[in-house]
Parts: structure tokens; C-alpha cells; sequence
């Protein structure tokens, strides 16, 4: 027997369906050409600002009593760094493309996934390296670096260090940008995405009883968290450059990911915002809200949002 109309929507798993008609990819760049500019002066800003030498700060103010601080080994890394960019733009970017071939969201749902996930990814890049260069704090494995043979340290009457001759300069130099962690900035902005992006995909604030969700949408804070233990374990980084750049690149996220789509916390979850829409960011918001049995459902219409 055919159910009504109303309660086949109250069927439909709480997801956003892509919209049937969708305006053309060639489309979609000529419209935002100029943001994707930015995001390339962004990134070339992030890498001119990592070749800059850092702040030479002095290890102590009167007293050596902070050495234990930089007397840590210099060790390989667990993670190395051409791991950062899969995990932070690569993972991401598999899952909108997934949900998107999947034909749960739409090419404009896509696009701007995209966008500003490279976005969060490229502006936080540039933060972190600036703040490394300003701060020049000392990594805990400095001292390893810098007197690698073993030798006393010698300061300066500033209390700067006088690394030994055979120290090399690359890793004395990276050794004064210890906060915050790229790494875990990296991965806070890409994946902290991720995490708001399924919770509005999920409409996990909507879904009634549903803890399965939600721990999806905190799996990929997991990863986060575990890439920060890794840089404690490899003595790279201090508790509090962990914790800066956490804090940085989940902000960061979140600000972009606000800037297409609407609060994983409203009744439009997962649609694209009604600000970009109106903007002229989008071709218009044709996101349908329907009240439904289990709650509200949510579908894409028309050229997709």
C-alpha cells in the first residue's frame, strides 16, 4: 500500500540529496575566480612567510633553570610531512567527493566544500608560519640541535644561544619555531572542517537519539588529537604549541565553514547559508526544510545552493 506523500518524507534518512539541475562546472569557476586568486596568494604568502628566519629569543632571563625545557633528544618524526596535506586537505576532500558521486549533495554543495576547505587549510598555514617567526620560541630538542656533539651551552650576554660550528643551520633554525605546531594546525583546520561538515550532512543536532552520528562527526577530531600526541612524543613541540594550534585552525574551521554553510546548530543544517546565497556566492538557495515524524528532513532542489 503507498504511504502519503507526508510520511515517505518522514522516511528519508536526515541527509541533503543533490538537486536535479545543477549549474555546469564551467559555470561555478567563472563565478568565483577571484576567491580562488586569493586562496593562491594565500598559500604563496604561507610559504615566503615558512623561508623567513625566526625571532632569536634569549633561552633565559638570569638563570639556566629553564634548560630542562630544550634538553629533550632530537628524534625522527612519527609523522612525517608529507603526511600533514593527506590528512588535512586529502581525507576531506575524499568525503565530499564521495558524498557527492553518492548523489547526497550537489556540485555547488561540492564546489564550495571545496573552496573553503582549501580556504581554512591555506589561511591557517599563513597564521602559524607568521606566528612562528614572531615568537621564535626554542622546541624542547633545541639544545640537541644546537650542541649536537654534546658540548655545555654557550649563551650570549642576551642570553641568546651560540650554537657550535658543526650545528646545522636549517635544524637550529627550525628549532626557534616551535608554536604553534603546523602539524596539528594543519590538521585542526582540515579536519575540524570535516567534522563540522558532517555534522550538518548528518544533522546530528536533529536527528533524535542517535550517538552513532555523532561519534562519526568526532572521529576525524580524533585524528587531530592523535597527530598532536605524536609531536609530544617526538619532543617537537611544548603542551601549550599543541594546544595554540589546535585552537587556531579549529577556529579557522569554523569561520569558513560558516561562510557557505549554515550552523550545524539550526533547522537549515547542512544547507548551504542563506548569507552566501544572497551574497551572489551561490546561484540561490533552494534548500527544502519539511517537517516530518521523526523530525525534520531536509532536500535540495532546483540548481542546487
Amino acid at each position: 500500500m503507498d504511504l502519503p506523500s507526508h510520511s515517505q518524507s518522514a522516511l528519508v534518512p536526515p541527509l541533503l540529496h543533490a538537486a536535479a539541475a545543477q549549474p555546469p562546472w564551467r559555470e561555478l569557476v567563472a563565478r568565483h575566480w577571484p576567491q580562488y586568486v586569493a586562496l593562491a596568494a594565500t598559500a604563496v604568502l604561507a610559504r615566503w612567510l615558512h623561508g623567513l628566519e625566526p625571532f632569536r629569543r634569549a633561552m633565559y632571563g638570569g638563570s639556566d633553570v629553564q634548560f630542562w625545557r630544550y634538553s629533550y633528544p632530537y628524534t625522527a618524526d612519527t609523522l612525517p610531512r608529507w603526511v600533514v596535506p593527506l590528512l588535512s586537505l586529502g581525507l576531506p576532500a575524499a568525503a565530499f567527493l564521495a558524498a557527492h558521486l553518492a548523489g547526497t549533495s550537489s556540485r555547488v554543495e561540492l564546489h564550495h566544500s571545496l573552496l573553503m576547505l582549501v580556504a581554512a587549510v591555506t589561511t591557517t598555514s599563513a597564521l602559524s608560519n607568521l606566528l612562528k617567526n614572531l615568537l621564535g620560541r626554542h622546541r624542547p630538542d633545541f639544545i640537541a640541535r644546537c650542541w649536537p656533539t654534546g658540548l655545555t651551552p654557550v649563551l650570549s650576554h642576551l642570553g641568546q644561544p651560540l650554537c657550535e660550528a658543526g650545528a646545522s643551520a636549517v635544524a637550529v633554525s627550525k628549532g626557534m619555531r616551535s608554536c604553534p605546531s603546523v602539524h596539528v594546525a594543519w590538521t585542526s583546520a582540515g579536519l575540524g572542517f570535516l567534522s563540522l561538515w558532517l555534522a550538518g550532512k548528518l544533522r546530528v543536532f536533529h536527528s533524535g537519539a542517535a550517538p552513532m552520528c555523532c561519534t562519526l562527526c568526532l572521529l576525524p577530531l580524533l585524528v587531530v588529537a592523535w597527530v598532536g600526541v605524536t609531536r609530544l612524543q617526538d619532543y617537537r613541540h611544548h603542551a601549550e604549541d599543541v594546544l595554540l594550534a589546535f585552537a587556531t585552525g579549529l577556529s579557522l574551521a569554523l569561520c569558513f565553514y560558516r561562510q557557505a554553510f549554515a550552523s550545524p546548530l539550526s533547522r537549515r543544517a547542512g544547507c548551504v547559508s542563506e548569507e552566501a546565497a544572497a551574497s551572489g556566492r551561490s546561484s540561490g538557495s533552494t534548500c527544502q526544510v519539511e517537517e516530518g515524524e521523526r523530525g525534520v528532513v531536509v532536500g535540495q532542489g532546483g540548481e542546487g545552493v
